[in-house]
């Protein structure tokens, strides 16, 4: 009998079966095994191409944009080390935008033994979903395996938990929202998010074996002790999420509105809401108007009215201030006290933030 998959995508359950199948916890080709602990080799100043000393602080790489050719094995180096996000974005300005797509996508430690990690796992391995953002708007691919031994970006997001002690939620959502497919990682993983998934995975094709060949025992194991609730809804979601286009990713790229696509990833339903957000956000923004964009959400409480604007002043870096009305009279409560009535020199949360 073959092994009942729940959730299985309509272009999977029209395939014929094929009657050659094999446990992909059992065999595995031995150039794609996984040994875990999974760590990122140290990139070290003797891995640059520099003509002076390097210092763990912004000024080595500001130095080095100026005074040398971009080097994937610095960036990988100051991602690693800490540096700030203002010194790096300044250091991935200064590139040509045509050739850093390019380097952006080319492994760490090229002409090495270790010459198998993009510069994305060097983001994840940090869990820093403000640099995932960064790097995927500079071109990297968000859709990057390693070569030898080949895992995908998600799968290590999820296992990097586990070595950091760390929650990777945002990280998976904010790499899911740039172009990340959940279809990288198992289906059965997340397809029924609700249920906790099982060390024992099906039985796959021969075309499945070549796609989630990486998935071995061992490494199976370690994403089902750390692929949460959270993490599955959010394959779940990306797997309903129509694709975007080239000219929404064109425009949200241009006027830094790429986060909004992570709106339902933090929304619990309300798809329609968010998508209605994003697009009058993206319309304000394309005809350069002047005047504030005002929006008003209407809806019985705890539904997301609030979660939702402070989730788009969170993605957008936008400061959010939350005005309680219930113990308001009067229109003109929001204002604050006239004088002479005591606290009016004081004015109020919504006229102090206008200013």
């Amino acid at each position: 009998m073959p092994a009942r998959e729940h959730g299985t995508p309509e272009w999977r359950r029209k395939m014929k079966p094929d009657p050659k199948v094999e446990d992909i916890s059992m065999k595995t080709d031995d150039a794609t095994a996984i040994s875990l602990p999974f760590f990122l080799p140290a990139i070290s100043p003797w891995h640059i191409d520099v003509c002076c000393s390097l210092m763990l602080d912004d000024s080595s790489l500001d130095h080095l944009g100026t005074c040398r050719p971009f080097d994937i094995d610095a960036l990988a180096w100051a991602i690693q080390n800490g540096l700030s996000h203002s010194c790096i974005e300044r250091y991935l300005k200064q590139q040509v935008p045509s050739t850093l797509t390019e380097e952006l996508c080319s492994p760490v430690l090229r002409g090495s033994a270790d010459s198998t990690f993009p510069i994305l796992f060097f983001a994840v391995e940090k869990n820093d979903p403000e640099m995932i953002r960064m790097l995927i708007q500079a071109g990297a691919d968000p859709m990057a395996t390693t070569q030898h031994p080949k895992i995908p970006l998600l799968a290590y997001c999820v296992i990097n938990a586990e070595y950091g002690i760390i929650d990777s939620n945002d990280c998976l959502s904010a790499l899911l929202a740039m172009g990340a497919s959940p279809y990288s990682l198992p289906v059965d993983l997340w397809c029924d998010y609700i249920k906790t998934p099982t060390k024992i995975g099906p039985k796959l094709s021969e075309a499945d074996m070549r796609e989630y060949g990486w998935c071995t025992r061992e490494v199976r194991a370690a994403l089902c002790n750390n692929f949460n609730l959270l993490q599955r809804y959010h394959c779940s979601v990306a797997s309903l999420l129509p694709s975007k286009t080239p000219r929404q990713k064109q425009v949200a790229k241009a006027f830094n509105l790429m986060p909004l696509f992570e709106i339902p990833h933090h929304i619990i339903g309300q798809r329609l809401a968010a998508k209605l957000v994003q697009e009058w956000l993206t319309s304000h923004a394309l005809h350069h108007v002047n005047t504030p964009l005002v929006l008003m959400f209407t809806g019985p409480s705890g539904h997301g009215k609030t979660e939702l604007a402070k989730q788009m002043g969170e993605l957008l870096s936008l400061p959010f201030l939350k005005v309680d009305c219930t113990g308001l009279k009067f229109e003109s409560d929001l204002f604050g006290p006239r004088a002479p009535y005591a606290g009016h020199l004081g004015g109020s949360q919504l006229n102090n933030f206008l200013s």
